[in-house]
Protein backbone atom coordinates (compact mmCIF):
# COMPACT_ATOMS: atom_id res chain seq x y z
CA UNK A 1 0.00 0.00 0.00
CA UNK A 2 2.69 2.29 1.10
CA UNK A 3 4.37 1.82 -2.76
CA UNK A 4 1.41 2.57 -4.24
CA UNK A 5 0.63 6.18 -2.13
CA UNK A 6 4.61 7.23 -3.05
CA UNK A 7 3.95 6.13 -6.57
CA UNK A 8 0.39 7.59 -6.89
CA UNK A 9 2.67 11.21 -5.09
CA UNK A 10 5.17 11.30 -7.64
CA UNK A 11 3.45 10.10 -11.07
CA UNK A 12 0.90 12.68 -10.09
CA UNK A 13 3.82 15.79 -9.38
CA UNK A 14 5.00 14.95 -12.95
CA UNK A 15 1.29 13.71 -14.75
CA UNK A 16 -1.13 15.44 -13.47
CA UNK A 17 -4.46 13.61 -13.58
CA UNK A 18 -3.46 12.02 -16.49
CA UNK A 19 -2.35 9.09 -14.51
CA UNK A 20 -4.05 7.06 -12.07
CA UNK A 21 -2.51 4.55 -9.45
CA UNK A 22 -5.08 2.27 -7.66
CA UNK A 23 -3.65 -0.49 -5.46
CA UNK A 24 -6.41 -3.20 -4.54
CA UNK A 25 -5.68 -6.12 -2.34
CA UNK A 26 -7.09 -9.45 -4.42
CA UNK A 27 -7.70 -10.82 -1.22
CA UNK A 28 -10.33 -8.45 -0.55
CA UNK A 29 -13.30 -10.02 -1.86
CA UNK A 30 -14.68 -6.42 -3.10
CA UNK A 31 -10.97 -6.00 -4.83
CA UNK A 32 -10.81 -9.55 -6.38
CA UNK A 33 -14.68 -9.16 -7.71
CA UNK A 34 -14.19 -5.50 -9.43
CA UNK A 35 -10.65 -6.59 -10.81
CA UNK A 36 -11.60 -10.24 -11.66
CA UNK A 37 -10.70 -9.96 -15.51
CA UNK A 38 -7.88 -8.46 -15.02
CA UNK A 39 -6.39 -11.07 -12.56
CA UNK A 40 -7.64 -13.85 -14.94
CA UNK A 41 -5.27 -12.75 -17.68
CA UNK A 42 -2.86 -12.69 -15.23
CA UNK A 43 -3.80 -16.69 -13.88
CA UNK A 44 -3.73 -17.86 -17.40
CA UNK A 45 0.23 -18.40 -17.00
CA UNK A 46 2.70 -17.99 -13.51
CA UNK A 47 2.30 -15.08 -12.11
CA UNK A 48 3.84 -13.30 -8.59
CA UNK A 49 1.77 -10.60 -6.84
CA UNK A 50 2.39 -7.53 -7.38
CA UNK A 51 0.54 -6.99 -10.82
CA UNK A 52 0.90 -3.82 -12.51
CA UNK A 53 -1.69 -2.87 -14.92
CA UNK A 54 -1.83 0.62 -17.33
CA UNK A 55 -5.54 0.23 -18.68
CA UNK A 56 -6.18 -3.27 -19.42
CA UNK A 57 -2.72 -5.02 -20.12
CA UNK A 58 -0.35 -6.56 -17.71
CA UNK A 59 3.41 -4.43 -17.47
CA UNK A 60 4.59 -6.14 -14.76
CA UNK A 61 4.75 -9.08 -12.20
CA UNK A 62 6.13 -9.25 -9.02
CA UNK A 63 7.29 -5.43 -8.96
CA UNK A 64 5.82 -2.47 -8.32
CA UNK A 65 8.96 -0.66 -7.35
CA UNK A 66 8.20 3.04 -8.40
CA UNK A 67 11.46 3.75 -10.77
CA UNK A 68 10.36 0.88 -12.95
CA UNK A 69 6.15 1.87 -12.63
CA UNK A 70 7.47 5.29 -14.14
CA UNK A 71 9.61 3.99 -17.55
CA UNK A 72 6.06 2.16 -18.50
CA UNK A 73 4.73 5.79 -17.77
CA UNK A 74 7.35 7.36 -19.56
CA UNK A 75 7.12 4.94 -22.76
CA UNK A 76 3.21 5.33 -23.08
CA UNK A 77 3.59 9.07 -22.84
CA UNK A 78 6.58 8.69 -25.74
CA UNK A 79 4.35 6.41 -27.54
CA UNK A 80 0.92 8.66 -27.43
CA UNK A 81 2.98 11.57 -27.65
CA UNK A 82 2.46 13.26 -25.13
CA UNK A 83 5.11 14.72 -22.38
Amino acid sequence: METAAFTRDYLTRFYGDRVQVEYADVSDQQAAERYKELIAKAEQGYCVYPLVFMGEDLVSVGNAEYYQVLRFVRRYFEVVGQP
